[in-house]
């Protein structure tokens, strides 16, 4: 019994769930169970309606509902054409726009966004596109049934961040996964969505499908975890930005998580331990992979030495003097990344949002955050490492932890100019 999670990057379009059926069907036998994520940006926009709800901007909030549930309406016509199906899947998507208005009423009416309720609104996402996905496949020839993740996935009553309290999944995977497959080949669920003990709706965190999918490897003693996504595993820079990013074809399960907490998307931080804990393995691939390739994680050591650069875009803003009392009420907001003082002046790394009432009188530009996880153990390489990171240009700030297995390397560099092909390049030669 194997676990397959489906990312929503991975189901743009028509053609890529008539591939993701063609896969099931030809590369992953039942039983198995597919944890599935909502469709490209959509919890994002979802967040975006209840932001705007919350600004008391009602019309735009409901637009925004109304354009993904179209979306989702297209994408069911071309893919069911006009059978039962189709009409039910109207259905339901007219039944959760409803109770998303309801939602977005009552925010716009109070002015106020609780992390309960937009939890309830964001997860509608998930909902949607298990629906989608379920009827497709059954179409499609595969014998399956869903089983909403709040029926599955318990966790505390930490909106937005939710623990998963593994007893109880352990006790619901046992009383409703496994009696689900007397009746299906495939059963699929939502990533990303869990519910408390009382039945409240939660969220586990962004990109926090892969959990879910590592939660029920474990439960289900699978074999097997495989990620799908729009990029055929790990590699050592984003290859949609960096074309000579190699792929790294195996990693342990410690390389995993360091570098799953140092940032890399693919990979959600908390994942790795019951994959660990039910020595299943990991394999992140695409669907268009050939022959299945892709990354494989598991408790095999590895003699070779990967790294991979990551960079995210920042807001840099720089306050008055008269600001600087003001910081540490910025810092409780815990939306700051760095913050350093020279010369008089407050430097503050962080999200615009978070920034809003400061920016008043301050002048912004764009800055980066580098990363680089590298597993080397010769010493003249992680000099070297500390050496290119410390020469990119406009270093604000610096950090670098030092492990038995591995270095993980971090700078804020008030560069907006693209330093990552550059950095990827010299490291690529610096291991050759």
């Amino acid at each position: 019994m194997n676990v397959i999670k489906i990312g929503g990057s991975t189901l743009r379009t028509a053609e890529d769930f008539e591939r993701m059926a063609e896969r099931l069907a030809a590369h992953h036998p039942p039983p198995a169970v597919v944890v599935v994520s909502a469709l490209p940006m959509v919890t994002r926009q979802l967040e975006q309606a209840a932001r705007l709800a919350e600004q008391r901007r009602l019309p735009e909030a409901l637009e925004v509902l109304g354009r993904i549930v179209r979306h989702h309406e297209e994408l069911t016509a071309v893919l069911l054409g006009n059978s039962a199906a189709c009409q039910l899947l109207a259905m339901l998507a007219r039944e959760l726009e409803q109770r998303t208005e309801r939602l977005l009423h009552g925010v716009a009416l109070t002015g106020e966004l609780t992390p309960r309720t937009l939890d309830r609104i964001v997860s509608i996402g998930e909902r949607l596109a298990l629906g989608l996905l379920g009827h497709v496949l059954a179409q499609r020839g595969l014998s399956v049934a869903t089983l909403p993740a709040a029926e599955l996935i318990v966790t505390d009553a930490a909106y937005g961040n939710a623990a998963p309290l593994e007893d109880a999944i352990a006790e619901r995977v046992r009383q409703r996964l496994l009696p689900a497959f007397d009746r299906a080949d495939y059963i699929l669920t939502e990533g990303f969505v869990g519910a408390t003990l009382e039945g409240e709706t939660t969220t586990m965190g962004k990109e926090s499908s892969t959990l879910t999918a590592a939660l029920l490897a474990r439960q289900i003693h699978a074999r097997e975890l495989v990620i799908y996504t729009p990029v055929s595993g790990i590699f050592t820079a984003d290859p949609m930005e960096i074309p000579s990013a190699r792929r790294i074809h195996h990693l342990h399960y410690d390389d995993a998580e360091r570098l799953a907490r140092a940032g890399l998307k693919l990979l959600f931080p908390t994942m790795i331990a019951p994959l660990r804990a039910a020595m299943c393995t990991l394999r992140i691939t695409a669907l268009d992979a050939p022959g299945g390739g892709g990354t494989q994680i598991d408790a095999q050591e590895d003699e070779s030495s990967p790294f991979v650069v990551m960079g995210d875009a920042l807001d840099y803003v720089i306050l008055p003097s008269e600001k600087k009392a003001q910081l540490p009420s910025l810092a409780s907001s815990n939306k700051l990344i760095a913050a350093s003082e020279f010369g008089g002046i407050a430097s503050i790394v962080g999200e615009p949002q978070a920034l809003s009432s400061y920016t008043q009188h301050a002048a912004a530009q764009q800055c980066q955050y580098v990363r680089v996880w590298a597993r080397w153990v010769v010493q003249s390489q992680r000099t070297e490492l500390v050496r290119l990171l410390a020469g990119l240009p406009g270093i604000e700030a610096m950090a670098v932890s030092f492990a038995e297995r591995d270095v993980l390397a971090s700078a804020i560099t008030l560069s907006s100019a693209p330093v990552l092909p550059e950095l990827h390049e010299a490291l690529l030669r610096l291991l050759e």
